[in-house]
Formats: structure tokens, C-alpha cells, sequence
């Protein structure tokens, strides 16, 4: 249909860089052990890139589409996993909050480097905001903000001579710095509140604390449940081949290759005049050999 287009394309991520993964366990949905109440990090390794047969010389990587590992030294216990697949968040504490030398009406915040891992294109990336003015482990709040542009930068001083009370300024500068100045939204002055600026910071790296997040992809949360048996061998127990060895008081029940998958002890138990009390159905940790299948047959 023409004059119809897409905007939702799969992301092109890096695990390594890209996202973080977190799992926790409980034995069933009733627990109530602390023990099985936190999550835990789980490698980015499991997350394998898919590819498929594209050809004409084009790179074959689906983007936006893993396939999900389960390591059996993690995932070897009958359960509940939960799963939880996130951007990757870098804590960092914001340098400095300020303007542009040139243009004092733009304003945002300066990011060191390193502390983002070397990432020198922060466009896009969400910055989170913590709380951390009360005692205590600092605290997540929905004070969010959105990356519009990121560039290397180096600060100036300047004698103040317009209604913007900031001395030390920022301007743009080359690839030898390790400061970066991010514009955010919003950030400028709302039609409705012309004199109170958003708050994307205090300018002081002890007090803001900040996650700043990949918008790559939203987090993905799996329940995986591990059980004793499948939908293949219920199958098995159900429709499957069964032989009763009315001499050994032996149930054998066969796969669909004819070999033994399970075995029961199967009897009667009688009282003195002869007549049937119960009916015993126990399962046998000690296969019987004896019972193989092209035998009896």
C-alpha cells in the first residue's frame, strides 16, 4: 500500500557491550527461602547471534535475534528459572552540569570517558537518575532523561556578562579529551514554567549519580520451568510399547526404538483366603536385563 512504512527494525547489538543478563531459581512457585529470592548474573555468553542464509555476499547476522544457552552447571535443578535480559547500565557520576561556551543556552552534562567503557557516541542512551541525598544505598527514581547529541569537550572559564550564573563553561573540542558533553531532553525552559529549567543535574559528582542505558532493545524477562518429564515421554509412558511379566510380576515400558525407558514391580497382595487387597504398582531402580523386548517377542 503506498505511502505506508516501518520504523521497528531488529537492534545490531554487541552481548559483550550491549546487555546484561540475571537469573534467579526457586524450587517451586510457594517458597518462601530467602535463599532463592535474589538474582544472580548470568554471562552474556549464553546469548548466541543467529544467522541465516542470505547470500550475495551480504552478511548473514539477524539482527536483533539470539538464541538462549542454558548452562547445565546453572540450569540442572527441577524448578522455576527466571531469566531477565536488559541494556547494559553504566553507574556513573555525572562531572559537571553546564552550558556551551558559545551558546549558554544549551545546556547538559559532562561524562568522563572512561567511566562508559570508552563509548564515545552516547546519542540515544538513556540517563537514569538515583537519590542518594538520604543515608543509606542510593535509590532509583523516574527522573529520566534522553541523550540528543554527545561530544568531546574541554572546559573554559568565562567572565559572566549574561543571565546564565555559570563560570566554567564547556566547548566542543577533538578525540584528545576524556570529557564528553551530552545535550539531553528535555532540557530546555516549558512554555508553561518559562523560568524553571528541567533538573538534569547539581553539578556536583557526589550528589548525581546516574545509570546511563542503551536503548538498543526493552528488557526481556523468560520463565523457564525445568521438569522430570516432557511431552516425548509422557508420550512414552502413555502410547508407548508395554510388556507385563506375569512370572516376575514385571511392568517394562519401551521407547520408540524398543529399548527400556522404565519398570515397575507389579503385583497383588492377597489376604489368607485369597482374595485381592491391594494392587502395587512400585517403580524398579534395578532394571531387570531379562525383559528386552526382541526377546519376548
Amino acid at each position: 500500500m503506498s505511502g505506508l512504512y516501518g520504523t521497528i527494525r531488529g537492534a545490531y547489538i554487541d552481548p559483550q557491550k550491549d546487555v546484561e543478563m540475571f537469573y534467579f531459581y526457586r524450587p517451586n512457585r510457594s517458597t518462601t527461602d530467602e535463599d532463592f529470592s535474589k538474582f544472580k548474573t548470568l554471562s552474556v555468553s549464553n546469548l548466541v547471534r543467529s544467522h541465516a542464509d542470505v547470500g550475495g555476499g551480504i552478511e548473514d547476522v539477524l539482527p536483533g535475534m539470539f538464541n538462549l544457552r542454558l548452562p547445565l552447571d546453572i540450569f540442572n535443578d527441577k524448578g522455576i528459572y527466571t531469566v531477565y535480559i536488559r541494556p547494559k547500565e553504566k553507574m556513573v557520576h555525572l562531572q559537571d552540569v553546564s552550558v556551551l561556551a558559545d551558546y549558554p543556552s544549551i545546556r547538559g552534562v559532562v561524562i568522563n570517558k572512561g567511566d562508559v567503557d570508552g563509548v564515545v557516541d552516547l546519542t540515544g542512551y538513556r540517563v537514569e537518575y538515583f537519590d542518594n541525598t538520604n543515608e543509606g544505598a542510593a535509590t532509583r527514581t523516574d527522573r529520566a532523561f534522553i541523550i540528543t547529541s554527545c561530544n568531546f569537550c574541554k572546559p573554559v572559564w568565562v567572565t559572566v556578562n549574561d543571565n546564565v550564573n555559570i563560570p566554567r563553561r564547556y566547548q566542543y573540542s577533538d578525540s584528545s579529551s576524556n570529557m564528553l558533553f551530552c545535550t539531553l531532553t528535555p532540557c530546555s525552559y516549558g512554555d508553561y514554567s518559562p523560568n524553571v529549567a528541567p533538573n538534569i543535574g547539581t553539578g556536583d559528582p557526589d550528589k548525581d549519580l546516574v545509570a546511563v542505558v542503551n536503548t538498543k532493545f526493552s528488557p526481556v524477562m523468560i520463565e523457564i520451568e525445568m521438569v522430570e518429564h516432557d511431552a516425548e515421554t509422557i508420550t512414552t509412558m502413555l502410547e508407548g510399547d508395554t510388556i507385563m511379566d506375569h512370572d516376575n510380576a514385571i511392568m517394562t515400558h519401551y521407547n520408540e526404538d524398543k529399548e527400556i525407558y522404565q519398570q515397575y514391580d507389579f503385583y497383588e497382595q492377597k489376604n489368607t483366603l485369597g482374595e485381592p487387597l491391594y494392587t502395587v504398582k512400585r517403580k524398579r531402580e534395578n532394571i531387570e536385563g531379562g525383559e528386552d523386548y526382541d526377546n519376548i517377542i
